[in-house]
């Protein structure tokens, strides 16, 4: 009887020692902090640390997918979202392409590669993948396309279009996407999110 005690009492022992263990915050070794037993997860603390756009992208490649979802989700919204006021569209050709398409030729890409487009003049005749971010010409992340996708509850067949346009004075490739909410406008940013 005295062994049966003892062993409860050892496993009780345990099982507590293992709660607090995973009810304290732990430090990463990118220096995030995160509940554990809230999440399991990053947030973008570290992220919004670092000094240049290619630390913050090289931050990104290295640790991108273990950002929680809904802190990537809102950065990117944040970043990204454009009122429709605020652009003039240039009358150049613009480039449509079906999410299901665009789904598929993203692949399972995440920040390993951007998505960048071939223009001539004010028309926009294609997409490519590059391999890293930059400020010399537009690109997207594509986590950025997998947060529109949800955010707009877009369906295969829905229609993504990148256009031409000015922002105050700024050139830009904007992105449209039509929806049963109705129309929401993105841009790209000095930002590798």
């Amino acid at each position: 009887m005295k062994k049966c005690l003892a062993l409860v009492l050892l496993i009780v022992a345990m099982s507590s020692c293992n709660q607090a263990k995973h009810g304290q915050s732990m430090s990463d070794e990118d220096g995030t902090a995160v509940d554990s037993a809230a999440a399991d997860c990053l947030t973008l603390k570290k992220y919004n640390q670092q000094t240049s756009l290619e630390d913050k992208a090289q931050w990104l490649r290295d640790y991108g997918k273990a950002v929680c979802e809904d802190t990537l989700h809102a950065a990117i919204l944040k970043d990204h979202s454009v009122r429709a006021s605020d652009v003039t569209f240039s009358t150049g050709v613009p480039f449509k392409i079906k999410w299901e398409d665009l789904d598929a030729f993203l692949d399972q890409n995440f920040y390993n590669a951007y998505v960048s487009f071939d223009i001539y003049k004010t028309n926009i005749t294609g997409i490519k993948l590059i391999p890293t971010f930059t400020t010399s010409y537009p690109c997207y992340s594509v986590p950025f396309f997998k947060v529109i996708a949800a955010e707009n509850k877009l369906k295969p067949t829905s229609e993504i279009e990148f256009k031409f346009g000015k922002i105050a004075t700024n050139d830009r490739v904007i992105v449209i996407v039509n929806n049963d909410m109705g129309t929401a406008y993105y841009d790209y940013s000095n930002d590798p999110k």
